[in-house]
């Protein structure tokens, strides 16, 4: 991913020409007690641990006095809570989804460097969605919102502000390879609402808009007594305001039993 021309902050800086080179590998686990809380409702809860390697190099300083400058980390990232996780049954193929969601700060974080693998500030995320599964044509849906309302950065006084974010997926399922494969596309949005602010915001407002979309590949099958899911997304910058643009790949696999 890149950002290219207006200053950015980056810590303690005021960078240009960034780009940002990530990867992240991460353990999920959810808890489902395999029965309604109320009639129609499921409830579970889950963590993701992730672990995260990231190179940002950028150039600080403008005009002739920039100068490029480069850092690597590489360590567990913020801790992600959800200890509210709803299902509701429309009916048979149609659900209803409410999410809460909290990242802890646990990564590391210097504001001195460029790369970090923590934020140093909590972020609070509830989520509502929407999902169709129709096993009959092999058909899937689905639609997720949010709002990430973030705290200050307490090592640069800097307060990103609230931001909505939008996600769709649709999948078509075929009988293949043992299993149910399926081919489609995903699409993200995301704007921030409220500006940044505090002593750090140095740049103003600073308000981020971005949307992306990509090709999805997916199988279902059962192995043994448990349900194994892969899934491959691949997200391409359509536009981007003040936020990072380049490409974004994701590889997710769960089992459950």
């Amino acid at each position: 991913m890149s950002h290219n021309g207006t200053p950015v902050p980056v810590g303690r800086f005021l960078a240009t020409d960034v780009d940002i080179e990530s990867e992240m590998l991460a353990v999920a686990v959810n808890w489902n007690p395999g029965r309604e809380i109320v009639e129609d409702w499921m409830y579970s809860a889950g963590m993701k641990i992730p672990y995260i390697s990231q190179q940002v190099t950028a150039t600080i300083g403008s005009g002739n006095s920039g100068v490029r400058k480069s850092d690597k980390d590489s360590g567990a990232g913020d801790i992600l809570l959800s200890p509210l996780m709803l299902s509701y049954a429309v009916n048979r193929t149609w659900w209803g989804d409410v999410r809460f969601n909290i990242y802890a700060p646990t990564g590391r974080y210097d504001a001195e460097s460029l790369a970090n693998t923590g934020t140093n500030y909590w972020t609070f995320e509830p989520i509502v969605g929407l999902v169709h599964i129709e096993p009959a044509v092999g058909r899937e849906f689905s639609l997720f919102s949010g709002m990430a309302v973030n705290t200050r950065n307490t090592d640069t006084d800097y307060h990103t502000g609230a931001q909505f974010h939008l996600a769709s997926t649709y999948v078509q399922y075929a009988i293949l390879l043992g299993g149910f494969t399926g081919i489609g596309v995903s699409a993200y949005l995301f704007r921030q609402l409220s500006g940044d602010s505090g002593s750090g915001a140095s740049s103003g407002d600073f308000k981020s808009h971005g949307v992306g979309l990509g090709p999805v590949l997916s199988y279902r099958s059962r192995w043994g007594g448990s349900a194994i899911m892969a899934e491959l997304k691949c997200f391409y910058s359509v536009e981007s305001t003040r936020s990072p643009d380049g490409n974004h790949f994701s590889l997710k696999f769960s089992m459950t039993y």
